[in-house]
C-alpha cells in the first residue's frame, strides 16, 4: 500500500491537520515489468482545509523542497475549470468532447483467434445495437488501447472503422505519426492543424471510395456526392432493368452483403415480387440518405455507407412487401444467412 490511504484513514472530522509519510512500502497487486513489489515513497498530505489556501501550501511546500536539494530548472503550471458559470461551461464542453466516438483500428487477431471468430457471437440480429457496439469497442480496446492516446480525435458522429495489423504498432514505436488534418499545402511544405510544418516529396490521399462509372454515360446514373440513387442500393427508379450490386462500404465482408442483395434481386427477376412506384422507391433513397447523415460523419466516404444487419432487415421487409405487391406470401430466401439458399428457392 501507499502512504495516502494510511493517513486518510487516521484523519476522520479533526481540524486542519498536515502529514507526512517516508518510508517502505509494498504493492498489493502484481508488479509490473520493471517494478518492484516494496517500494520507498516521501509524501504529505493535508486535511480538513476545503480552500484554495491548502492547495497553495502544499504547491510552495513542494517547490521549497525542491529548491532545497539542488533542483532549480523547474516551473510550476496552474489550471483551473474557474467557478459558477464558468464551470458549467468547462464541464459540459468536456462531456462534449468525450462524448463522440473513437476512430476505430481493428486488430486482425485477437486471443490468437481472428477477430471477427471472437465477435461473431454478438453479430446476431437479436443482439441489441449497443451491447454489440460496446463489446466491439472494448475488445479493440484491450487489444489496441485507447485511440485517443494514438493521437486520433475525437468524431462526434461515427467513422467507418479501419481493419489493420501493423498501423497501431508503427505508430507506437514511432513509425507514423498521427496528425489531426491539413491546414495548408505550399509547395512540398505541409502545415497541419496542430500548427507544425514539414516538407514531404509526396503526398497520397487515401480516404476512401471514389466512384467512377466510365462505362455508363452520367445521364444515365448520375454520380452525385460520390454516391448513386439507387432503391435498397441496387435498383436505380427511372432505369428497371438496370442492377447494381456491391456499390457499398460497409463494415463487414462485401460478399456476404452482394450475396444478400442478389438473392434479393433474384426474386424480382423471377417474377415472384413486384418492385415499388418509382416515387416511393425515390422516399426510400431520401430515407436511407438521411439515416446515413444522422449516424455517420457527412463526407463523400460515407455516402455509400452501409451497417450489414440493419441492410439485411431492410432487404427482407422490402422483398416482404414486394412479395405482397404480387399476391404472393412472404418466403425467407437466405438474405443474411451463413448457409445455403433453401431448397425450395434453389430449385425453382
Amino acid at each position: 500500500m501507499t502512504g495516502k490511504p494510511t493517513t486518510g484513514r487516521i484523519f476522520v472530522k479533526e481540524p486542519v491537520t498536515r502529514w507526512y509519510y517516508l518510508g517502505p512500502m509494498f504493492r498489493g497487486e502484481r508488479p509490473a515489468k520493471g517494478r518492484y513489489r516494496q517500494f520507498y515513497q516521501l509524501g504529505c498530505e493535508l486535511y480538513g482545509d476545503p480552500g484554495p489556501t491548502g492547495d497553495a501550501e502544499m504547491i510552495e511546500m513542494l517547490a521549497s523542497f525542491l529548491r532545497k536539494i539542488g533542483i532549480t530548472a523547474f516551473e510550476i503550471r496552474l489550471s483551473s475549470i474557474g467557478s459558477g458559470d464558468t464551470r458549467d461551461s468547462y464541464r459540459q464542453a468536456l462531456v462534449d468532447h468525450w462524448k463522440g466516438s473513437r476512430p476505430l483500428v481493428i486488430p486482425k487477431l485477437v486471443f490468437g483467434r481472428p477477430f471477427w471468430d471472437v465477435i461473431r457471437p454478438f453479430y446476431h440480429p437479436w443482439v441489441p445495437a449497443a451491447v454489440r457496439n460496446a463489446a466491439l469497442k472494448t475488445l479493440v480496446w484491450m487489444v489496441q488501447g485507447d485511440m485517443g492516446r494514438l493521437g486520433f480525435p475525437p468524431a462526434k458522429k461515427r467513422v467507418h472503422a479501419t481493419s489493420n495489423a501493423n498501423i497501431v504498432n508503427n505508430i507506437h514505436y514511432r513509425r507514423v505519426v498521427v496528425k489531426q488534418g491539413i491546414g495548408r499545402i505550399e509547395g512540398k511544405a505541409i502545415t497541419f492543424a496542430d500548427g507544425t510544418t514539414e516538407e514531404f516529396d509526396t503526398l497520397i490521399a487515401a480516404t476512401g471510395y471514389l466512384l467512377d462509372l466510365d462505362f455508363i454515360k452520367p445521364e444515365v446514373v448520375p454520380i452525385r456526392n460520390n454516391g448513386l440513387d439507387l432503391y435498397m442500393r441496387i435498383v436505380p427508379p427511372d432505369r428497371r432493368g438496370l442492377y447494381f450490386l456491391g456499390f457499398f462500404n460497409s463494415d463487414t465482408a462485401a460478399n456476404w452483403i452482394m450475396e444478400g442483395q442478389v438473392r434479393w434481386l433474384r426474386e424480382f427477376l423471377s417474377g415472384h415480387a413486384e418492385l415499388p412506384a418509382r416515387e416511393d422507391m425515390i422516399a426510400e433513397i431520401a430515407r436511407r440518405r438521411l439515416k446515413v447523415l444522422a449516424d455517420f460523419k457527412d463526407t463523400p466516404r460515407h455516402e455509400i455507407e452501409v451497417e450489414h444487419l440493419p441492410y439485411f432487415r431492410d432487404l427482407k421487409q422490402t422483398l416482404a412487401e414486394g412479395h405482397a405487391r404480387k399476391g404472393r406470401p412472404a418466403r425467407d430466401v437466405g438474405i443474411g444467412a451463413k448457409g445455403r439458399v433453401p431448397e425450395f428457392a434453389a430449385a425453382e
